[in-house]
């Protein structure tokens, strides 16, 4: 952890040791990791290179962010149940919820 300035009278309470396991994956025997190609701008935050971790066992939820097979490619689609545009998510085939969406700040 960095630190800046005064420390904090919370500094009793900080986390220790920092997992990432632990905190990216909630279910680690549905849980995978992809990296991302992006080949187009898009409205979807997620960055060329990006590790996207994907979780299979959650059940999508309005504006959550899929990865969708679409001919012969996984794509990312938001489930949006008020567009005609984005996946509608009822009963189409997805392979999981991304849960986090990783970058380097240096890309």
């Amino acid at each position: 952890m960095i630190t800046t300035g005064f420390p904090s009278p919370a500094s009793d309470f900080e986390e220790k040791d920092l997992d990432l396991n632990r905190l990216l994956v909630k279910n680690p025997s549905s849980t995978f990791f992809l990296r991302a190609r992006i080949l187009s701008v898009t409205s979807i935050p997620v960055r060329d290179q990006d590790i996207l971790v994907v979780d299979r066992s959650l059940d999508p939820s309005e504006g959550d962010l899929l990865v969708v097979p679409e001919n012969g490619e996984l794509r990312l689609k938001y489930i949006d149940n008020h567009s005609d545009t984005s996946f509608q998510g009822h009963g189409e085939d997805h392979w999981g919820v991304v849960t986090w969406i990783i970058h380097s700040s240096r890309g």
